[in-house]
């Protein structure tokens, strides 16, 4: 009974006196804006700046430089360096990444390989990444695993030669098999990684791939070499904004 009075005693309240209504208004400010990553331009003139005393405002300037489509996240993976750390089968000290163009980085050199190479060697792939480039790399539970030279390039390189064709004189692998890996002198152009043999689930980043050359009986190490390489999300077309 008394809560009914109290609400009657209210609504009289309320329609005998005119109530005003304040809004308080909200204000959204600038305070400044990170340039964190951009791989589409450069973005690092934008800025803001103080309009007059109580507004701040963005000014500066910013170049696009490609064109940007219906397009969607898929994967670029590019080669930054080689280096050759240790080799008792042969030169490899001429292969060098260089520059194709201002945004291609590609394999181009030599390789001496002063013996034949059989299933008496070991051959395999490790890869680890490092998230922001700052060589503290994470060695990564994906590989192709170690085994026999001549039994990886036929299970390996059959389905994946086609990348590397009229790019080196390697010996391309027959339905057969391959055995041994002949001494020769082998050069490598314009090799190019090609970002469509990446898995997508591959996260951003900068990795380091060693592969690795063992003599089986004795685990003497015949061949260390690491490429570093980065995999970065790229504009792709994709069937969503169609």
């Amino acid at each position: 009974m008394a809560e009914r009075v109290l609400l009657l005693v209210l609504f009289q309240l309320l329609t005998a006196f005119q109530i005003s209504w304040t809004f308080v208004e909200v204000t959204v400010e600038f305070d400044r804006i990170d340039v964190i990553f951009s791989a589409i331009g450069d973005f690092s003139k934008l800025r803001v700046t103080k309009f007059n005393r109580t507004t701040p405002v963005l000014n500066g300037t910013f170049d696009i430089t490609i064109d940007l489509d219906n397009t969607l996240e898929g994967g670029v993976t590019k080669f930054d360096r080689v280096e050759n750390e240790f080799s008792a089968i042969g030169n490899f000290s001429t292969i060098r990444v260089t520059k194709f163009n201002r945004t291609t980085p590609v394999l181009n050199g030599t390789i001496e390989i002063k013996i034949d190479l059989d299933n008496t060697v070991e051959f395999g792939v490790g890869c680890a990444r490092s998230a922001l480039g700052n060589n503290q790399f994470n060695m990564l539970p994906f590989k192709l695993a170690p085994m026999p030279l001549c039994h990886f390039f036929d299970y390996y390189a059959k389905d994946y030669q086609h990348i590397y064709a009229n790019k080196t004189n390697f010996p391309q692998i027959p339905p057969e098999g391959l055995c041994p890996i002949p001494k020769d002198v082998y050069w490598v152009k314009n090799f190019a990684l090609d970002s469509s043999v990446i898995p997508s689930v591959i996260p951003e980043g900068y990795y380091r791939c060693h592969i690795n050359m063992y003599v089986i009986s004795n685990r003497t190490l015949l061949l260390r070499q690491a490429f570093y390489g980065r995999v970065r999300k790229e504009l792709t077309r994709s069937k969503i904004f169609q």
